[in-house]
């Protein structure tokens, strides 16, 4: 996470989906963050979107990123725990 402008860039992340987790929660720009996709908390193959929600101080409020995760497995998925 960058900031272009002047000051203090402060943010906050929220995901939408049980299959992708931040590395962080908070912080303050400049910041690196990790998305990790959980395939087990995948519930079938296929296009999956999850959104990533980053609020902060810039006065044009909270920031929607779509995560798409197309997802896909041999035949009918078996063996998949």
């Amino acid at each position: 996470i960058r900031h272009a402008g002047s000051g203090s860039l402060s943010w906050s992340l929220h995901e939408t989906s049980p299959w992708l987790t931040a590395s962080a929660a908070t912080g303050v720009a400049p910041s690196d963050v990790t998305l990790t996709f959980d395939v087990g908390n995948v519930t079938q193959a296929g296009e999956q979107v999850a959104w990533l929600d980053i609020d902060s101080n810039d006065p044009a409020g909270v920031r929607r990123v779509a995560i798409v995760l197309r997802f896909t497995c041999a035949a009918d998925c078996t063996g998949r725990d």
